[in-house]
C-alpha cells in the first residue's frame, strides 16, 4: 500500500500583506469619499438655506422700510433685524463661515455673488438712512397726524364763516378770499399727504406745501385784520368773525406740529427715497438669491 505524504502549500507573507494593505486603502478611500460627499451635501444645504433667508428677509426689509417711514415704531426693529440677517447671509456666502465650517460659494457663482453683494450694499446704505433718522421720522409722523386731524375743523369753521358773510351781504372780495382759504386748506392737506407718501412727486409736493402754508397765513391775516395788498377790509360780521378767530386759534395751536413738518422736509424726502430704493433692490436680491439656490441645486445633481 502506497502512502501519500500531504504537504500544505505555504502562503507567501508578502501577498497577504499586500491584500490587507489594499483592503485598508480601499476602506480609507471609501471613508474619505463618504466624508467628502457628506460634507459637500451639508455645505450645499447651508448655502441653499442662506439664499432662502435672503429671499425672505429681502422682502421683509422692503415691507419694514415702507412701514418705518410712515412712523411705525415696530417696523424700525424689524428692519434692523432683517438687515442683520441679510448681512450675515451675504458674508457667509461670500467669505464662508468658520463657525459653521462653511466655505464660500464656488468660483463658478462669483458673478452672481458679486451682483448680490453690490445690491446688498445699496440696500444696507438706504436702510442705515432710515434707521439713523428714527427719532425724526417718529416725531414727523406724530406731528403730521395731529396736523391732518386739525385741518378738517379749520375747513368747517371757514365754511361757516363763508355762510355768515354770504348771509350778511359782505363784499365779493371778502367772500373770494374766504373761499380761497378753503381751497388752500385742501391743497395743504393734499400736498402733505403726497409728501409723506413719497415717490416722484414728493419734492414738488414739499415745495407746494410750504408755499400754500404761506398763502394760507396771508389770506387768514387779511380776513382778520384787513389788507391793502389783498384789497379787502377786515371781517366785522360777529358770527363770521368768531368762526375765523376759532380757526386762527386752531391753526396757531397746530403751529408747533407744522414747524416740525416744515423742518423735517429734507429728512422725510431722504427716508422716503431710501424706502423706495430698498423696494426696487429687494426685487433684485430676491432674483439673485433664487438664482444662487438654483445653481447650488444644479451643482448637486450634476
Amino acid at each position: 500500500m502506497t502512502s501519500t505524504n500531504y504537504k500544505p502549500v505555504k502562503q507567501k507573507p508578502g501577498r497577504l500583506y499586500a491584500m490587507v494593505g489594499f483592503l485598508v486603502l480601499l476602506l480609507a478611500f471609501v471613508a474619505v469619499t463618504f466624508f467628502l460627499l457628506t460634507t459637500e451635501s451639508r455645505n450645499e444645504q447651508l448655502w441653499i438655506r442662506l439664499s432662502t433667508d435672503l429671499q425672505v428677509h429681502s422682502q421683509q426689509a422692503a415691507k419694514s422700510a415702507a412701514e418705518a417711514v410712515e412712523g411705525n415704531r415696530a417696523a424700525f426693529l424689524q428692519l434692523g433685524d432683517s438687515t442683520g440677517t441679510i448681512s450675515d447671509a451675504v458674508e457667509a456666502l461670500k467669505d464662508g463661515d468658520p463657525i459653521r465650517k462653511l466655505p464660500a460659494l464656488p468660483r463658478s457663482m462669483s458673478e452672481t455673488l458679486a451682483d448680490l453683494d453690490t445690491t446688498w450694499k445699496r440696500m444696507n446704505a438706504n436702510a442705515r438712512t432710515i434707521l439713523e433718522r428714527e427719532a425724526q421720522v417718529l416725531a414727523l409722523a406724530e406731528a403730521s397726524n395731529n396736523f391732518i386731524q386739525t385741518i378738517p375743523r379749520i375747513q368747517e369753521l371757514t365754511d361757516q364763516a363763508i355762510r355768515e358773510l354770504t348771509r350778511s351781504g359782505s363784499s365779493r372780495q371778502q367772500l373770494f378770499v374766504a373761499g380761497r382759504q378753503l381751497v388752500l386748506s385742501d391743497r395743504i392737506l393734499r400736498h402733505l399727504k403726497e409728501m409723506l407718501r413719497g415717490g416722484a412727486g414728493a419734492v414738488a409736493a414739499a415745495d407746494n406745501f410750504t408755499k400754500e402754508i404761506e398763502y394760507f397765513e396771508q389770506t387768514q391775516g387779511a380776513l382778520l385784520k384787513g389788507s391793502k395788498s389783498v384789497g379787502i377790509n377786515q371781517v366785522t360780521n360777529t358770527r363770521a368773525r368768531d368762526a375765523l378767530d376759532e380757526a386762527k386759534l386752531l391753526f396757531d395751536e397746530a403751529r408747533p406740529q407744522l414747524d416740525t413738518i416744515l423742518n423735517s422736509t429734507t429728512d422725510i424726502l431722504s427716508v422716503r427715497g431710501a424706502a423706495d430704493e430698498i423696494f426696487v433692490d429687494s426685487l433684485d436680491m430676491f432674483d439673485l438669491s433664487r438664482s444662487i439656490s438654483a445653481d447650488v441645486l444644479f451643482r448637486s445633481d450634476s
